[in-house]
Order: C-alpha cells, then structure tokens, then sequence
C-alpha cells in the first residue's frame, strides 16, 4: 500500500508543473545545506581538539569557492547516481561503496604520498583527488592548478546533464 502512496504522490508531482531541473536543484540545495552543516562542525572540533594550521586570510576566498564548487558537485554526481539507478536503497550503496574508494585513493585519507604508483594511478581520475587537491592548494599557499578546476568542472557539467538526462519520475 505505502509504494502505491509513493507511485500516485510522484504521479501527482509529474502532473503538476515541477519541472525536474526544479526538484533536482531542491535537492542539491538540501544536500548542500546538510553538507556545510557538517563541514563547520568538523572545523570546529578540529579547530578545538587539534594543533592545525590555519590558512592566511587572504585565501579564504579561495577555500571558499573550492569547498562550494567541491560541494556542488558531488551534490550533482549524487544526483546523478540517483537518477541511473533504480532505487534509492541501490544508490545509496553505491554511494558509499565510491566514497570509500574515493577516500582511500584521494590523499582525504591517507596521503596520496604513502601510496603506491599502481594505486595513485587510480586515484588520479577520481572527483575527490581534484577536490582534495583544490581545498589544499589555497590552504597550503600554493597556486591552483588548471586543469584540476577543469576536472572537476567537467564532473558538475557532466553530473547534470546526465542527471537531466536519465531523471525518471517513476
């Protein structure tokens, strides 16, 4: 009974005029606002509890705008993983399956330096090396890197036209 709600509530939303580049945005919004929820507690705690170094003041701006557009797109890719896959529960598990691939192979966990050739070589594609890579940059008071912007910019067009592309209301 409860997936026949579910099937005649996105039935109503279809016939309605939710166009789905709104419903999608809505949700990257959410998952925007829950990501930058957890990301200054975690500054926070680390401000507290840990000795680190903080960035000059003037690459602020920089860290700013690599945390948005780092945060934006894995709020699209995420959508996007939504979008190919069937149900939520199968989206999920590969979510989580690619974060903690991602995590071990982008320098977030263990730095890319202790690593293998073998396993930095699969790092280097993956959307969290880039982002990892375009937080660090500013922090640690080097120039950004071109084609790391491109890399991830290439994901957060790619995540939405194919988001766009494949969104199934049912």
């Amino acid at each position: 009974l409860s997936a026949y709600r579910e099937v005649g509530f996105l039935r109503r939303l279809r016939a309605s005029s939710v166009a789905t580049w709104m419903l999608l945005t809505s949700q990257a919004l959410v998952t925007i606002a829950l990501t930058t929820v957890g990301a200054v507690m975690v500054f926070i705690v680390t401000l507290v509890l840990y000795d680190i170094r903080l960035p000059d003041a003037s690459e602020i701006p920089r860290i700013l705008l690599a945390y948005a557009v780092g945060t934006v797109t894995f709020a699209a890719f995420g959508i996007l993983l939504g979008s190919l896959l069937r149900t939520a529960r199968a989206a999920q598990a590969l979510g989580l399956t690619l974060f903690f691939v991602m995590f071990m192979l982008s320098g977030a966990g263990p730095p890319r330096d202790v690593m293998s050739d073998g396993m930095q070589l699969i790092g280097d594609p993956l959307l969290l090396t880039h982002v990892v890579t375009l937080l660090q940059d500013p922090w640690l008071g080097f120039a950004w890197g071109w084609t790391t912007w491109v890399a991830v910019l290439g994901y957060l067009v790619g995540s939405v036209a194919l988001s766009l592309r494949f969104f199934r209301w049912e």
